[in-house]
């Protein structure tokens, strides 16, 4: 058994006026460094997450997809969803095919790194902001056309780095924040300013449009969240509850909150009206990256710099009363409404959309251990230690009190009609009670211990209760007589409940779930994966999900239809299928292991129809002699076989069916085996466990590292092999030894890929470097190679040559900044210099000069490669905190920036 979805309820609150408001939260973690980007596709069903990489999530099973190599500084989707852009360190804009992966266009112009993009509501351009910090020589917005890449305007006013870029709904005003802490609003079809917004204190770091385009957020590291009028220019709310920078705000699709992330870990939720604080959600040591609604508004999602992705319900509440705790729930029929039973006896009556109180009302001297509304909703009953109470729920009144049982009662149940309430005690005793008369009409012995649940069949013809002495009794509800007595192992029975069909009923015990077949009474299944006692179950309404909590905290959803109801298990073979050339065919057999009495099957197979085209299908040689096979049905992406046997059946393993099919496409595609039934011979099915398959392109040739890509990795791979002879997977055309051959092989992988130009720039950090690549070329021109992909080898290795050299020299901003007690000074050469870097204070006077010496042409952007600066002057003594400057002098060119030093 497998539970489909497993999260932790965590709890994070605050009090904005008489109830506390919490969030579920659900974690996913694959990112090895900081959330920068996170976006909904427009459907809701993917989350696209950027860190160092760009990984996609299913947003329903929050199961991870694929893994786009890519930047993920700054994400958008298109308002289609069919693509996905993303801006990085480097200055490029990255724009994908959401679905493939497929690199459509790499955008440059701007000289820093892209902090913000965002696409025009009609798709047709992309809006980018350069500057990483406020430091940045590039202090522009450009717009692009997404169908043919170009550039089509910039957008010049920000005196500083461009942080954050937001269209309008109706697309006519693009927004543009910046480190010069004005927010600009611009005419996009002329380009022209339109107004400036002013009152932020530090850099505008993130913006977003309320959907009826009046409205704009903005969040800053001045520590506030500001709400303006767009047309007013009017500052509407300044929200200064963070204490730390703000770095995200968002949107609800509908327009009613927003929400805003700060450097300390803090989400908090607003009001988009009053501007009022409606929760927060905290706990976190690690900044808040990103945050975004998802399209249907009940979720928000935060990224965090621990690469953790946070998902919170924030349409669900769990109010929390001035009470010492609450024992039970229950909601009005109508949804409207909802009662709590309290530790203090008291019973709390909440409106069930805003989760205000709308009356406490003092129902017993002791705790309130059950509560349950009646199908017409003007009742409710609570139980304690004394007595049953019933109560009008329009006022609040008590209607009556309900005398019989010897000690406490631990829960309730109306009658689907309304005209019964059953009540189970520590008395052990079930005692149905006529609501009309209010007396007890039906006193059900027959339990050794405590009676902790009850519940009522759909049809209110059987009674089921739960007790402490390990048992499951169903009684006829109309007259009180025992039919059937569920035992399992030991086990207390803390919870029960009938499936909408009445033909299942669930019980939570410790650490298991059980299910039973309500006519026979025998137990069905057995869901194990709880640490403590299932406290409560509960079906969905279609029957097909049970929910289970229990006191370690967990909840888990188990969809039911997938449950398999034996050992047996049918399998797609082999799992793994190399794909041939296009035009090629494979067969994959549909194999099944430990079946039982198995006299025919069903399946149905899920495949690419834009990578296979499926062929046919045959009977396998499992069914005994004579079975009759059903023609492979072929209808979309689905194929379904069958086949049943009218004399005899089989055990054990074998061949169910064949499958062919033609390769159209070389790509990677799942086969998902779906609606799998195996029957016996009196025709009655039951489902098997199921693996899918896959199929794969073949391995490239240049992936000589073997670690499923071809980047730069490899290149170095040669390269550290270079002159080795003998059996080398370096030794890419297998003559012996690792040559320029080799080298070029490698590289002619790169000129065959649509993603080689994103490869220069993403992987610089592991490209070789420029001295080796010029030595490369060098060798591989003297051999005047003829052959189209050694030329196309060369031609890749010229253009990462090219990549390799920066365009201009520039001095870049120094990292850490503000530092305490070392950082490092990154610049770019365009040609070989004599480098040498400079440290005056704040009066200017020289404290420290780093000589490099002659440096080659090249990017100096990491620790490694960086300048390096340990704080200290030319006596090693170390300087005291304050404003510094550095000055970069490479040939004629020089440069000076200014850093910070806090101890």
């Amino acid at each position: 058994m497998r539970t489909i979805l497993t999260f932790l309820i965590s709890f994070a609150f605050v009090l904005p006026s008489a109830f506390a408001q919490h969030y579920k939260r659900f974690t996913l973690v694959g990112h090895r460094s900081g959330i920068r980007g996170i976006e909904f596709s427009p459907d809701g069903r993917t989350l696209a997450t950027g860190a160092g990489d760009i990984r996609f999530w299913d947003a329903l099973t929050l199961e991870h997809k694929w893994t786009l190599k890519g930047s993920g500084r700054s994400l958008t989707y298109s308002p289609d969803g069919q693509m996905i852009a993303s801006g990085s360190y480097a200055g490029t804009v990255h724009v994908w095919d959401s679905l493939t992966g497929e690199l459509k266009h790499e955008l440059e112009g701007h000289t820093s790194g892209v902090t913000s993009i965002a696409f025009s509501p009609d798709g047709r351009t992309i809006a980018s902001g350069g500057g990483s910090d406020e430091w940045t020589v590039d202090n522009t917005v450009r717009l692009w056309d997404t169908v043919t890449g170009e550039h089509k305007r910039t957008l010049r006013g920000h005196t500083k780095g461009v942080a954050s870029v937001a269209y309008s709904p109706d697309g006519r005003t693009l927004a543009s924040g910046g480190w010069d802490q004005a927010i600009r609003l611009w005419d996009v079809a002329t380009g022209e300013p339109k107004r400036t917004l002013e009152g932020h204190t530090s850099g505008v770091t993130s913006l977003a449009n309320g959907p009826d385009g009046r409205m704009l957020v903005s969040g800053s590291e001045d520590n506030t969240v500001r709400h303006w009028d767009t047309l007013t220019g009017e500052n509407k709310h300044t929200l200064q509850q963070h204490t730390l920078r703000v770095y995200e705000v968002a949107y609800s699709p509908d327009g009613r909150r927003f929400a805003s992330g700060d450097n300390g870990g803090t989400i908090r939720l607003w009001d988009a009206v009053t501007g009022a604080p409606t929760g927060k959600v905290e706990g976190h040591t690690s900044w808040v990256g990103s945050v975004a609604f998802n399209p249907d508004g009940r979720t928000l999602t935060g990224g965090y710099g621990d690469g953790v992705i946070r998902i919170w319900d924030v349409l669900t509440r769990t109010l929390k009363p001035r009470t010492r705790g609450t024992n039970g729930i229950a909601y009005s029929p109508d949804g409207g409404l909802f009662a709590s039973g309290n530790n203090n006896g008291t019973i709390g009556l909440w409106d069930a959309f805003t989760g205000l109180s709308v009356r406490i009302v003092a129902a017993h001297p002791f705790a309130v251990e059950c509560i349950a509304y009646s199908p017409d909703g003007r009742t409710i009953a609570t139980g304690s230690h004394d007595f049953i109470r019933l109560w009008d729920a329009a006022t609040g009144e008590q209607t009556g009190k309900l005398e019989g049982h010897s000690r406490g009662i631990w829960d309730l149940a109306f009658s689907p009609d309304g005209r019964t309430l059953a009540s189970g005690s520590i008395d052990a005793t079930v005692r149905l009670w006529d609501l009309v008369t209010g007396v007890s009409a039906r006193l059900l012995e027959g339990h050794l211990a405590a009676v902790r649940c009850v519940a009522y069949s759909p049809d209110g013809r059987i009674l089921a209760s739960g007790s402490a002495d390990d048992t499951i009794r169903l009684w006829d509800a109309l007259t009180g007589a025992p039919k059937l007595i569920l035992e399992g192992r030991r086990d207390t029975v803390n919870s029960v409940a009938f499936s909408p069909d009445g033909r299942t009923i669930a019980s939570g015990g410790s650490n298991t779930v059980r299910l039973w077949d309500a006519l026979t009474g025998t137990n069905t299944r057995t869901l194990k994966g709880y640490t403590g006692t299932v406290s409560s179950v509960a079906f969905s309404p279609d029957g097909r999900t049970l929910a289970a909590g229990s006191y370690d905290g967990a909840v888990h959803l188990w969809e039911l239809g997938s449950l398999p109801d034996t050992k047996a298990t049918v399998r797609i073979t082999p799992a793994l299928v190399v794909l041939p050339p296009v035009g090629g065919q494979f067969t994959l057999s549909l194999a099944v292991a430990d079946g039982e009495s198995v006299a025919g099957y069903q399946a149905t197979i899920e495949f690419d129809t834009t990578a296979l085209r499926c062929i046919g299908g045959n009977n396998g040689d499992y069914l005994p002699v004579g079975a009759l096979a059903v023609p492979s049905i072929v209808s979309g992406n689905r194929v379904t076989l069958a086949a049943a046997s009218p004399d005899g059946q089989s055990d054990g393993g074998g061949t169910l069916a064949t499958l062919t099919f033609e390769v159209i496409a070389v790509k990677a595609s799942a086969l998902r085996l779906t609606n799998v039934l195996l029957s016996d011979n009196a025709g009655v099915g039951y489902r098997p466990r199921v693996e899918d398959g896959q199929v794969v392109a073949p391995p490239l040739s240049g992936d000589v590292n073997q670690d499923g890509v071809v980047n730069l990795l490899d290149l170095e791979f040669v390269g550290d092999r270079f002159g080795q002879t003998g059996q080398n997977r370096a030794d890419v055309n297998g003559d012996g030894v690792v040559n320029i051959y080799d080298v070029v092989l490698v590289a002619a992988e790169f000129g065959n890929r649509a993603a080689a130009r994103s490869a220069l720039r993403l992987d610089l950090e592991i490209a070789p470097t420029r001295a080796e690549v010029r030595k490369w070329l060098n060798q591989a021109r003297e051999l005047a190679l003829m052959d189209e992909t050694l030329q196309r080898g060369v031609r890749f290795l010229e253009r990462l040559l090219a990549g390799l050299t920066p365009r201009e020299t520039v001095l870049l901003p120094n990292f850490p900044n503000p530092f305490n007690p070392e950082t490092w000074i990154p610049y770019h050469l365009a040609s070989d210099a004599d480098v040498q870097i400079s440290i005056y204070d704040a009066k200017r006077a020289l404290i420290r000069q780093l000589d490099l010496r002659r440096q080659p042409a090249g990017f100096y952007t990491n620790r490694a490669s960086a300048a390096y600066w340990d704080g200290c002057n030319e006596n090693a003594e170390s300087v005291v905190s304050g404003i510094y400057f550095y000055q970069l002098r490479a040939g004629y060119y020089s440069q000076m920036r200014r850093m910070v030093v806090v101890k």
